[in-house]
């Protein structure tokens, strides 16, 4: 492989997996996926998103951006939103939740596109820290003691 073409095969991964490589991450210790989402709930709700989906491998926010113009004269104006996906991932040390930021034009028709956002990296990785201390603020300390369950 020559010195000019050892670059393309990186270069092509990057941009058939841009979420991937631009995507925040934070480990949550003693985490369930249903407690972060009451989190970025709790965090997101607020700036105007809506939550689209909540499972327990991933959750989907949407901010309605409206009516954008675009360059493309094919279509001169789009309705575009703005998808901000946080994904779940049990491991044995703790909940892995990354999160990335998609533009979505037309999204639900037949002329639906998709191009990934860096405008929010810090903002997401933020966020993501912010909800990390909060769930374990509140997650219990040693998962494996036994719980009284009769009642009272």
């Amino acid at each position: 492989m020559s010195r000019s073409t050892m670059g393309l095969p990186v270069l092509s991964l990057a941009l058939l997996f841009p979420l991937a490589i631009g995507a925040q991450e934070v480990v949550i210790h003693g985490a369930a996926p249903a407690a972060v989402v009451e989190e970025l709930k709790a965090e997101l709700l607020p700036q105007n998103l809506t939550l689209d989906y909540a499972g327990d491998d991933h959750a989907l926010f949407l901010l309605d951006r409206g009516i954008v113009a675009q360059r493309d004269n094919r279509l001169p104006v789009v309705h575009v939103t703005i998808e901000f996906q946080f994904h779940f991932k049990k491991k044995a040390d703790g909940l892995h939740v990354t999160a990335a930021e998609e533009a979505v034009g037309e999204r639900g028709r037949p002329l639906e596109f998709r191009r990934p956002v860096d405008s929010a990296r810090d903002n997401l990785q933020a966020i993501l820290e912010q909800v990390r201390s909060r769930v374990e603020a509140v997650a219990p300390k040693d998962s494996t003691a036994k719980h009284d369950s009769t009642p009272q």
